[in-house]
């Protein structure tokens, strides 16, 4: 076992470095991602104890703990806390360090720059939402404006930077995250590895919606599509679909269909798909009983690990 040797005012400290945990790097990859995850339910105190919250009290107990067997297990503490956009960023920032760790081939030839660029762009890409609100991807939006209006907004909260190559630099970056294309296509002066990028970019993204509703059911909270019909109105075509495609309207079904319908020919889909995999294990002990008909149905066949 390595150590670590520390001069400190006490004395010398000896630290014993953890011995690597026995897990798959998808499983690495969903159990970093937990830990992360866990501090968007701990309430930072100070405030909340000087009144600036009035409706806000400090849970007793934290939000999780480590079991006997190692597994991290919810106390149910600050679950009713929702999801903020800072969230899902900081969520797709570490997603993206996690996966580089993991699965580093996927970011060659310059893991930390294409690392790090993936990073910034996800700081400012869902910009357009404190100003027009977060538009659900169910198909209730019209894609053309909503993409066109996201671009201007994102065009004015990057006007701050004093970097112009920076700005050049996350502009191309939004532009291919927002219009990626098919394996087949590409356009002017993108080349190959612009285009993986922007696909692995966009399958973060959209694998961290999938991750968070797996959260929120492990934490005994798991979203239903029909609740949107009970309590705003209706649910959408695509909505209907897809309950019907996987039988039950839980969002980590549905919304995992969705993404296998629209993503599996995107550079790294399969290594992002042993995350899901790993997850879906954890959190409900078996793999998604839809999933073959489902494949049949789009005339796909998807590798899932071992």
């Amino acid at each position: 076992m390595q150590q670590l040797f520390f001069d400190t005012p006490n004395g010398e400290l000896i630290v014993n470095v953890p011995e690597t945990v026995n897990l798959t790097p998808a499983e690495r990859v969903w159990r970093g991602l937990v830990i992360q995850r866990l501090q968007d339910l701990t309430i930072r105190s100070g405030m909340v104890f000087c009144g600036v919250y009035p409706n806000s009290t400090v849970p007793e107990h934290p939000p999780a703990n480590y079991d006997a067997s190692g597994r991290i297990a919810y106390s149910g503490i600050g679950c009713d806390i929702p999801e903020t956009v800072t969230h899902h960023v900081r969520s797709c920032i570490a997603f993206t360090r996690l996966l580089s760790n993991e699965f580093p081939v996927l970011f060659k030839p310059n893991i930390v720059a294409t690392r790090d660029n993936m990073i910034s762009l996800f700081e400012y890409h869902d910009g357009d939402e404190p100003f027009f609100g977060d538009m659900p991807d169910d198909g209730s939006q019209d894609k053309k404006s909503k993409d066109e209006r996201e671009l201007q907004t994102f065009l004015r909260n990057i006007a701050y930077l004093s970097d112009e190559n920076l700005k050049a630099d996350l502009i191309k970056a939004f532009v291919h995250f927002q219009y990626c294309t098919p394996l087949h296509a590409l356009y002017p002066g993108w080349t190959a590895r612009d285009r993986d990028i922007a696909q692995l970019t966009r399958l973060i993204d959209k694998t961290d919606a999938i991750l968070s509703t797996l959260l929120a059911e492990r934490t005994g909270h798991a979203g239903r599509l029909n609740h949107k019909a009970h309590h705003y109105g209706s649910i959408t075509d695509d909505d209907a679909y897809y309950i019907q495609l996987c039988g039950t309207d839980r969002i980590a079904d549905a919304w995992m269909a969705h993404f296998l319908h629209n993503y599996h020919g995107y550079y790294g889909f399969r290594v992002i798909l042993s995350v899901i995999h790993a997850a879906v294990l954890e959190v409900r002990g078996n793999w998604y009983p839809w999933w073959d008909n489902i494949c049949k149905t789009f005339g796909i066949n998807p590798t899932l690990p071992n």
